[in-house]
């Protein structure tokens, strides 16, 4: 295998993580192509660390890693780096009374 088939594992990965989290969200956040397309970059990164570093060659082990190592930065980076409420929770429709301010 090559690294082309790890970058097509890694798009593909954050491409569905992509395509999920914005049908999931869009009708409390609205939709934002900066975040739709934060998670296949960032599944691609992991692709090039786990073909290289890790020196794996399993196409479905690849695509697995980076979905996994993609939510993980990702909800990291919102969590402990960015430290702001989610924009979700701004919307004057959702129910927030249940957050600890």
């Amino acid at each position: 295998m090559n690294i082309l088939g790890a970058l097509i594992m890694g798009l593909f990965a954050g491409g569905f993580i992509a395509v999920t989290g914005s049908m999931k969200d869009t009708k409390w956040e609205g939709f934002s192509w900066r975040k739709f397309v934060r998670s296949p970059l960032i599944a691609i990164g992991w692709s090039i660390v786990t073909f290289y570093a890790f020196n794996v060659n399993d196409l479905f082990i690849i695509a697995g890693f980076c979905a996994g190592m993609e939510r993980i930065t990702v909800e990291c980076w919102k969590a402990f780096i960015r430290r702001q409420k989610p924009s979700k929770f701004n919307s004057e429709k959702r129910d927030t009374r249940w957050l600890k301010e």
